[in-house]
């Protein structure tokens, strides 16, 4: 999946992107909750851009597909389970242990989820976006905006 985005600032090879809304953004709407329009990742600047410059991206679909699923399927996934074994566990009939187990499954999903980061953060080669061009002057409009 390519995107377009700013470089923001630049750390050896890796650069922080700043990348606008896409195509494959547009149905989703999961920055809009949280206030942003606009998405920073890390990726792997082998052309040498410098910050300030217009960039395209490559995103591998594994690496969304998978940051999709633990972010949002996975958490829902270990309450459900958690909820199951605080009920098999308890003998009593009332639901507090099953709400004390979905609790204990969310937080050790958000957990997990966290290790993954710190444990992905930690490679050479962490992230799975890579820069691949820049996108010349002539190729964006007035306002700095790539009109690819």
């Amino acid at each position: 999946m390519q995107e377009h985005g700013k470089i923001i600032k630049c750390d050896g090879r890796e650069a922080v992107v700043e990348i606008e809304q896409g195509e494959q953004c547009k149905h989703c709407n999961a920055c809009h909750m949280f206030g942003e329009s606009k998405m920073r990742l890390t990726a792997h600047n082998g052309i040498d851009a410098q910050p300030g410059d217009h960039v395209t991206v490559v995103v591998e679909p594994r690496f969304v597909l998978t940051s999709s699923f633990l972010i949002f399927i996975f958490p829902i996934l270990a309450m459900i389970a958690g909820y199951f074994v605080g009920q098999t566990f308890s003998q009593s009939p009332d639901e507090r242990f099953g709400i004390l187990g979905a609790f204990a499954g969310l937080l050790m999903a958000l957990g997990f989820n966290r290790m993954v980061n710190r444990t992905a953060s930690s490679g050479e080669h962490h992230n799975s976006a890579e820069i691949i061009s820049r996108i010349r002057a002539d190729q964006q409009d007035n306002t700095g905006q790539s009109i690819c």
